[in-house]
């Protein structure tokens, strides 16, 4: 006999049109988006041990969003999920590189 366990997960959203962009990620696991007192929320339960793609999923959307990290619940616990912010890209000083390009194609 196969017993299924379910896992309750609450993830915070910045926004309503933020929670809702979520909700439609997490669609097919029926994830619905929740307003309260304390803000916006994303609420599914997790059915068929599908933790590791909703954090894929959130991870994501975090990145849709322009935010590194979001909290929320995982069966109850406090949980932060959370993505590397990408390093910024250092500028060339200006010119660098002029002479290599430039000297090749003189005679």
């Amino acid at each position: 006999m196969i017993v299924e366990t379910s896992i309750r997960v609450d993830v915070n959203a910045p926004t309503g049109p933020a929670a809702f962009v979520l909700e439609k990620r997490l669609g097919h696991l029926s994830a619905v988006a929740v307003k309260d007192r304390h803000g916006w929320r994303v609420e599914l339960v997790d059915v068929g041990d599908r933790l590791e793609e909703v954090e894929a999923a959130v991870r994501h959307w975090l990145g849709e969003i322009g935010s590194t990290s979001t909290a929320g619940l995982i069966d109850g616990k406090p949980r932060t999920i959370a993505i590397d912010a990408p390093a910024p890209a250092e500028e060339a000083p200006l010119g660098a590189g002029y002479d290599e390009r430039v000297l090749t194609h003189e005679p």
